[in-house]
This record gives structure tokens, sequence and C-alpha cells, in this order.
């Protein structure tokens, strides 16, 4: 029987205060730094809107989910809003 030599104790963090809130994945920045590349080449605005239209949905809303802030705040004022939900909500009948 093998015994490991293991690195810390059980239940001792080797980093107790943990990762700061809100930092970013270092693989995550790269991706992100890519994709914007990825834009640039293309043509900028334009050329990413026409090569985004192009994609298929699973596709769009993987990269969509990679370049967008996983939390927003947002406050708006939205005129109209009443009718935009009824109008989805029909949909789905």
């Amino acid at each position: 029987m093998t015994t490991h030599n293991k690195q810390f104790k059980p239940g001792i963090s080797p980093n107790p205060v943990g990762r700061p809130k809100g930092a970013k994945n270092k693989v995550s920045m790269e991706v992100v730094k890519e994709i914007r590349d990825a834009a640039v080449a293309r043509g900028g605005s334009g050329g990413v809107r026409a090569w985004l239209k192009s994609l298929d949905d699973r596709t769009f809303a993987m990269l969509f989910g990679k370049v967008v802030p996983k939390d927003i705040n947002l406050n708006a004022n939205v005129t109209g809003i009443d009718d935009l939900l009824k109008a989805h909500a029909s949909r789905k009948t």
C-alpha cells in the first residue's frame, strides 16, 4: 500500500481569505482577449456583427457567455416594457 504525502493538512486552507470577490479567472481573461483580437481581425464591429449573425445559436450563446459580465447592475426606465413582456409571453402560448 502506498502512502500519499499531502501538502496541506485536512481542513486547513492554504489561502484562508480566498480569491477576492469579482476576481477574474486567468483562463477566462485570455479567452476574452482572444475573442477581442479575432473581432479586430474580422473588420471591427461591422465585420464581427456579420460574423455573429452567421453563427448557429449554440455557438453564439457560448461566445456571448464568455464576453458578457456574469453580474450586471442595471437600473433602467423602459417605456413600453409591459407591452413587450406581454408580447413575449403570448409567443410562448
